[in-house]
């Protein structure tokens, strides 16, 4: 898939693994990903007009975000006895 105007998609543009790495939404908005070499997801970015509104990074089992003031906040952490 490379459009969607159901769900306001202009373009996605895939790596070589065929994951989404940029997704275009209508009004110029973006999602970009970032994957390490094996195709784990590290790094989320949400973009309006080219600035970054939020990010979510992945680390292992824990997921972090950090949202347009700086902040970074724990999301959730998997662990031995369950989720954080």
């Amino acid at each position: 898939m490379v459009r969607d105007d159901n769900k306001g998609i202009v373009s996605i543009s895939y790596n070589y693994l065929n994951q989404p790495e940029e997704i275009v939404l209508v009004g110029g908005n973006k999602i970009v990903y970032l994957y390490d070499a094996i195709g784990n997801k590290l790094c989320k970015k949400i973009m309006k007009d080219n600035v970054v509104q939020n990010t979510t990074d992945y680390s292992g089992s824990f997921i972090y975000e950090t949202g347009s003031s700086g902040g970074r906040v724990l999301l959730f952490g998997g662990t031995g006895s369950g989720r954080l």
